[in-house]
């Protein structure tokens, strides 16, 4: 699955997401498609926190911070 994939590559980049290398690894897709999909990605992380109280941690902590400061 797409999103797995995405989670995948953006978990080796360690928290330094640079999109036009993860789009390289991801076919048809374009460096604005991969970060505008993992901002999805994490908007629904967040309505979950919201509504039930738990965190689905995605693996990378620094995304939880940033998400957090907006």
């Amino acid at each position: 699955q797409e999103i797995t994939r995405l989670k995948d590559l953006v978990a080796k980049s360690n928290g330094n997401e640079n999109w036009n290398q993860i789009s390289k690894q991801m076919p048809h897709r374009t460096a604005v498609q991969c970060r505008g999909r993992w901002k999805e990605e994490l908007r629904v992380k967040l309505y979950r926190l919201n509504m039930d109280g738990t965190w689905d941690d995605c693996g990378t902590g620094r995304i939880q911070f940033y998400y957090a400061r907006q």
